[in-house]
């Protein structure tokens, strides 16, 4: 194999790999997005339930509340999770 031939298929394989960056950084934006409307980030789930985040970051950690945890490890709540957690303490 001869010193040209190297350099294009390091070429492709360079193409290839600047594919796969791009493909990962649209992944990743997406994966930053709320999974869709009607999740709240712990600081909006507390306004939504009229608390502190640290009330809901406690009733998370004791599985009264479900959550889901994003792409860059965001804690999310849905909103029929939060008006559930909110029924049973009789505040809606």
């Amino acid at each position: 194999m001869s010193t040209g031939e190297i350099t294009i298929a390091g070429e492709g394989l360079l193409a290839r790999i600047e594919g796969l960056v791009a493909r990962v950084e649209r992944l990743e934006a997406r994966l930053e997005q709320p999974p869709q409307v009607g999740w709240y980030g712990v600081p909006e789930a507390a306004r939504y339930l009229s608390t502190t985040p640290g009330a809901v970051r406690a009733a998370e950690r004791a599985g009264q509340l479900e959550s889901y945890r994003s792409g860059s490890g965001r804690v999310m709540l849905s909103q029929d999770q939060l008006d559930r957690h909110a029924m049973k303490r009789g505040r809606r």
